[in-house]
């Protein structure tokens, strides 16, 4: 309402200062000029075509007034040539100002609709563009991996070559996160009262946003994974669980729980599902493997009545931990209990106990035992010493220096 009044209530404010002008003495020093042809055009500039007419309809009554005022009369009026030329002016001006505002009004509110219009396809256009160029390029991927699918299985396959669970571990940390896409993969083993998951390998970096220890009844998702074996999808995109999570089972039980993050939007798709199944089908195959040689070579591995690892076999764990160090920055600490097997079986067997399940106990190089402490920093030694000294057991820290060297 306030834009449509404020056209009318300008033009008449404008009007009375003409009308002022032209009824003072100020008009009678400036005959030559006529205020009322400027107060018509410039209200048609401003406003258009209906202003124009409005301000030369009342330019044409005040110019009326103020014959009336000089002592003409009305009907006089009607017969004077130079009355109906000036206010013929007036009419002419306020139409051809108006005419010309309209029109290129008109021209300038086309121009912005075909803009508008110009603007919208392409934004339609781009937002097609969009979704082609992705098809194309997540057909052009599956294209790729499809025909390189003899490569790529090859590589998946030699990469989870070995026996050795640990390896295993560490080798699907790449392998998850180069089929993937994602640089956010960590892999948990479970206990042996399958209640608690211990994290065994990740990515390089996720270390810090991850849980060491989990507990299986505080997750759902976790409840169902070990009932069902099924895949997780945190579809709900709940904090504090993995975008996918899937079991990797070994005769018909899972041993472990492989977690990625960080996966882009357009590979949350079901293909991309698909495919980390797979990838996890083929890691349970590897570690049904390793698992079933480590069974075989039961006697061979381990020091005969104790858990205590041959020195070839804790060697070959300790070199996977340093690998997984240097590639994935998974941290590790060994001790030294600083005696032969034969003399310290009754401290081995107390040490024992006080190990998780992703810890080793073995023959060192210097024929001492030693301890192999997964997933823990050197910071944290202070608290591991605590704790076997709760024990009377005293243990030494080994520098890397004088392992390797």
């Amino acid at each position: 309402m306030t834009k449509k009044i404020k056209p009318y209530a300008e033009n008449l404010l404008a009007f009375a200062l003409i009308a002022w002008l032209g009824l003072s003495n100020f008009d009678e020093s400036y005959n030559f000029i006529d205020m009322k042809i400027f107060y018509i055009t410039i209200i048609g500039i401003m406003y258009g075509n209906r202003q124009s007419i409005t301000a030369s309809a009342l330019s044409i009554g005040l110019l009326l007034y103020q014959n009336l005022l000089d002592g003409r009369e009305l009907i006089s009026l009607l017969y004077d040539t130079d009355f109906f030329f000036q206010s013929a002016v007036y009419l002419f001006i306020g139409l051809f100002v108006g005419y010309a505002i309209e029109r290129k009004n008109g021209v300038i509110v086309s121009q912005v609709h075909k803009i508008e219009e110009i603007s919208d396809k392409y934004e339609f256009l781009n937002g097609v563009y969009t979704e082609v160029r992705e098809v194309k390029d997540e057909l052009q991927q599956r294209i790729q991996n499809s025909g390189d699918s003899f490569g790529k299985i090859y590589s998946v396959t030699k990469e989870l070559d070995s026996l050795e669970p640990e390896e295993i571990f560490n080798s699907t940390v790449s392998v998850v996160e180069s089929i993937m896409g994602t640089n956010a993969v960590s892999i948990y083993t479970v206990n042996n009262y399958r209640n608690y998951l211990r994290l065994v390998a990740h990515s390089i970096g996720g270390e810090t946003g991850l849980t060491k220890s989990i507990k299986v009844e505080d997750f759902d998702y976790l409840k169902k994974m070990f009932a069902e074996g099924s895949m997780h999808i945190n579809k709900e995109l709940k904090g504090g669980v993995p975008l996918m999570s899937a079991p990797v089972q070994n005769g018909g039980e899972t041993v472990a729980v492989i977690c990625i993050d960080g996966v882009q939007f357009e590979k949350f798709s079901l293909y991309h599902q698909n495919l980390f199944k797979v990838t996890v089908e083929l890691v349970s195959s590897a570690l049904s493997r390793a698992f079933s040689y480590v069974e075989a070579t039961e006697s061979n591995r381990y020091v005969e009545g104790t858990s205590i690892l041959q020195k070839e076999v804790f060697a070959s764990i300790l070199e996977s931990k340093k690998l997984a160090k240097e590639k994935h920055r998974i941290n590790y600490i060994l001790l030294s209990c600083q005696g032969k097997v034969e003399s310290n079986l009754d401290k081995i067997s107390a040490i024992s106990k006080l190990l998780r399940e992703t810890d080793y106990i073995g023959i060192g190089q210097d024929d001492d035992v030693w301890i192999l402490l997964s997933n823990t920093a050197p910071s944290d030694a202070e608290n591991v010493f605590k704790r076997f000294a709760e024990k009377n057991i005293a243990l030494t820290l080994l520098e890397e220096e004088v392992v390797y060297g």
